[in-house]
């Protein structure tokens, strides 16, 4: 046998393997051989390894097929990027900001500033997740049991696991489970046809890991475990060897307590590849197959994190991350953007219509830009799009960073639903962009405010995509650290938000905005390129929708809810023929042109023979056929693109863009990482706000002069809400509102409004929009909180302890107590009195030094409600 085995691996050396590639086949059938060997049946030895080696053949013969599919797929990505970045580069003028514009969008105009690989993946996650959504809605019960019925959920485990024989008995958990099935096919298959190369695996569900708890048990007792309920010879198909297989489990257990598992993970693996071809790794990935639905159970109750829905909620979330990524960029991201950006220095060096002066400004501009290293702007935002700042370095510091953060977030953010009253001014900004007063806008978001919609309305929001019950809200992320967070310190989260109201308010701010764009696009669908407003088309223009583009789109059947018409992407996927072939005329007198002539002696030929200009013709009809369903497909994921991207104009949210500037690449658990997300906690909503209102212009009519009449409204209605949001805190804190007589109350309320972020702060008040210091808002509030504490612990050296002082620091950091409806009402019931308790006489001096310092006092002073000394007088 070893002699057999020799002359295999020369036979495959002979046919064009290299010696290692050969060694390693040959390695694999040998442990194919022993594992065989065992059974005692010598033919049944010859059978494994020849079934071994037919499977080994046709895997190396798709590899090469997919090499050449990779190959092509990178001519056509290649040559669509080179025309978008001379583009975008003649409308700015700026490389740089051409591939920031690719990979997290750009607040400056051009065509397709917009339509960024973060789009794209906020447009294919959520598309995807809201439709599951909505299917699930349509079975009865499904919703309620999967978040609180933990043996229901046990039985879709088991649907799943066993491909929906029904061994359960229960309907609704097969129906869930076809469900879930179905997204997660829809995944695979879109992922294929971008270059990846998953198989179909029956029994397929998705795996969470919990880092945290994989890491304190240790290596030894995790492989241990995970071994003993492993169908082994699906994992290791081609080893036999025990101690090899815990070698392999042990890289799985790095990879997963390091979070590399969750850069390239499409069906929930444990070995990690590298970016380096993303779509060639998605097809390598090492699968814990278990035995049956019991241990996969098991392994989850042990090792696991959420359930099952928020295992699916994030499987698809992160095969839409690497989706957007092959979709824009081709197979191979990291080398595209490497490629692209040495071609553009090319470029510049060679241009003779540029004069030294210009070039060396260019090249300055994509100096020490390096995908590949993660360095400069451009290598930050390849990490942002990738999820690799979401990826802990160490897990155990990682954690700890994110609780601390949490806990800051649910002390300090009470308040955050008054400050949330800004969104009044963006959501009317985005109004007049669409064509519509700013006073309507005003009266528009105040309504959504009110209503309660039913349940076609409730459709059309799944269709449009801007809301997911299922994930960690939205509201957190407008607000909050960019934190990674799950388990319990994601339920704590929501739950506090939820209590605030600020969940409420954002989800129908968002819902309102959503249903607004896609209703006034509705009404203008009937009007041509031409017909339609400069502003619209401007959105347009930034999303990469022309005139052709939008022929298309208007031409879908909109959707009708509680009297008003709304385009839905999901109407773009039943766009008839006719409409796709006018669409797609020039790629079809392309392709026809090419299949209707042969190649004779270096020239083109007209194909004449009947046969073969039939057999022609069946090929441009199957191109065609898919084709039609490629492009209905990227109609779909453009219009809700564009759709959640204009909703993030009109309730600020945090982007791409903003994380970039938040964390600047680094990665969680690491010192830089951890400092750079602990002082820009609660900085997301004002720098997200700079990029997208003031610095994309937003009140200016593209092509021509600024809107002096929008900016106008603009800075009133700013002041004015401003002033509000002022009142509203003062008044929840006790506070008589501040003098309108004075000018600097106005520059005050201007700023509250959001519109100068954290310098307002600064300039013009001692606690800031959340209710912390100066020093709070320049080193966030987990800084903040230290120094405060050191300058306690300073006044007790001095022998100036003021326990009262050390009481409210305590109080200030703890979660849950100061929302914004109770925290007046518990210090007046019992806080001042603990406080006056500890020191007499602190409320008098506290009132004293609030007059002093920023001209305010109490509506009812605590020093008339509650005695020197602690007790109500």
């Amino acid at each position: 046998m070893t002699r057999d085995l020799n002359d295999c691996k020369n036979g495959l050396t002979k046919a064009g393997l290299t010696a290692r590639e050969a060694g390693q086949v040959v390695d694999d059938l040998a442990a194919v051989r022993d594992r065989a060997a065992r059974t005692g049946d010598p033919e049944g030895i010859e059978n494994a390894v020849r079934k071994s080696a037919l499977d080994r053949a046709q895997r190396m013969e798709m590899n090469a097929r997919l090499q050449r599919k990779h190959a092509a797929l990178n001519i056509v990505k290649r040559r669509s990027l080179d025309q978008r970045l001379a583009r975008y580069i003649a409308d700015t003028g700026d490389p740089k900001e051409a591939f920031l514009a690719i990979l997290e969008g750009s607040p400056k105009r051009g065509f397709g500033a917009s339509q960024s690989v973060f789009a794209r993946y906020c447009s294919i996650a959520q598309g995807w997740q809201n439709a599951m959504e909505l299917e699930l809605s349509r079975i009865p019960n499904a919703a309620g049991l999967l978040k609180r019925d933990r043996e229901f959920i046990r039985n879709v485990v088991r649907e799943m696991f066993h491909e929906l024989d029904g061994r359960t008995g229960d309907k609704t958990a097969r129906q869930v489970a076809e469900v879930f099935g179905r997204y997660a096919e829809a995944s695979r298959t879109r992922l294929n046809a971008a270059g990846a190369w998953i198989g179909k695996l029956p029994g397929w569900v998705p795996q969470s890991h919990d880092e945290g708890a994989i890491l304190k048990r240790g290596a030894d007792a995790w492989i241990d475990f995970t071994l003993s309920r492993l169908d082994t010879e699906r994992t290791f198909p081609d080893i036999a060897d025990e101690k090899e297989m815990r070698r392999i489990l042990g890289e799985v257990y790095q990879n997963i307590v390091s979070g590399r598992h969750r850069g390239v993970t499409a069906a929930e693996q444990g070995q990690f590849l590298g970016p380096r071809n993303l779509a060639r790794g998605m097809g390598k990935e090492r699968i814990l197959h278990f035995r049956d639905a019991d241990a996969w159970l098991e392994y989850h109750d042990n090792f696991g994190t959420g359930n099952l829905y928020t295992a699916m909620d994030r499987h698809l979330d992160r095969s839409a991350r690497k989706l957007a990524l092959m979709e824009l960029l081709g197979p191979n991201p990291e080398s595209m953007l490497t490629s692209l950006l040495e071609s553009q220095r090319r470029r510049i060096r060679e241009d003779a219509t540029l004069s030294p002066e210009q070039k060396n400004k260019l090249e300055k501009r994509l100096e020490g830009q390096d995908p590949a290293r993660r360095h400069g702007a451009i290598g930050n935002a390849l990490a942002e799009v990738m999820g690799e700042t979401l990826m802990p370095e160490k897990v155990s510091l990682a954690k700890f960073g994110s609780y601390t953060r949490a806990v800051q977030s649910m002390a300090k953010l009470g308040g955050a639903t008054i400050s949330a009253i800004s969104d009044l001014l963006t959501y009317a900004m985005q109004q007049r962009r669409l064509g519509r007063n700013m006073l309507h806008g005003y009266l528009d978001a105040l309504s959504n405010l009110a209503t309660t919609r039913g349940a076609e309305g409730k459709e059309i929001l799944h269709h449009l995509a801007v809301i997911t019950d299922g994930m960690l809200g939205d509201a957190v992320a407008r607000w909050s650290a960019q934190d990674n967070l799950s388990g319990f310190a994601a339920d704590q989260m929501n739950r506090f938000f939820r209590w605030s109201g600020l969940t409420w308010w954002t989800n129908r701010m968002k819902a309102g905005a959503a249903m607004s764009i896609s209703n006034e696009f509705a009404r203008a669908a009937s009007k041509g390129w031409g017909e339609i407003s400069k502003s619209m088309r401007a959105i347009l223009t930034r999303h990469g929708i022309d005139e052709r583009t939008w022929d298309a789109i208007r031409a879908s059947q909109a959707r009708a809810a509680d009297g008003r018409d709304y385009l839905t992407p999901d109407r773009m996927l039943e766009l008839d023929d006719v409409v796709m072939d006018r669409f797609l005329a020039d790629e079809i007198d392309a392709k026809r042109a090419q299949l209707m002539t042969r190649n004779v002696k270096g020239q083109s030929v007209a194909v004449k023979t009947k046969e073969a200009i039939n057999r022609r013709t069946d090929q441009l009809n199957e191109w065609l056929t898919r084709r039609r369903a490629q492009a209905r497909q990227e109609l779909e994921t453009q219009w809700r693109s564009m759709i959640i991207d204009e909703t993030r104009n009109a309730v600020i949210e945090p982007d791409a863009r903003t994380r970039r500037a938040m964390v600047q690449g680094s990665r969680p658990g690491t010192i830089t990482g951890e400092a750079w997300r602990t002082v820009m906690q609660f900085k997301s909503f004002p720098i997200a706000y700079y990029q997208r209102i003031l610095r994309r212009k937003a009140m200016m009519v593209p092509g021509e002069r600024a809107d002096v009449e929008g900016l106008a409204y603009y800075f009133v209605s700013a002041m004015a809400l401003g002033y509000i949001t002022m009142t509203a805190k003062d008044l929840y804190k006790g506070r008589k509102p501040r003098d309108p007589y004075k000018l600097e109350t106005w520059f005050a309320a201007a700023l509250q409004s959001g519109g100068a972020g954290i310098f307002g702060d600064f300039l013009f008040a001692q606690y800031n929009r959340f209710g912390g210091s100066p020093l709070d808002t320049a080193a966030g509030p987990a800084f903040g909180t230290i120094g405060q504490l050191a300058e306690i612990a300073s006044g007790a050296i001095r022998g100036e302890v003021d326990a009262g002082d050390l009481l409210y620091l305590g109080l200030n950091n703890m979660p849950y107590i100061n929302l914004w409806y109770t925290r007046a009402a518990l210090d007046y019931a019992v806080l001042f009195h603990v406080r006056e308790m500890l020191s007499p006489g602190t409320l008098r001096r506290m009132e004293r030094r609030m007059e002093r310092e920023w001209g305010q006092e109490y509506m009812i002073p605590p020093s008339e409600v509650v005695r020197r000394g602690g007790g109500f007088r």
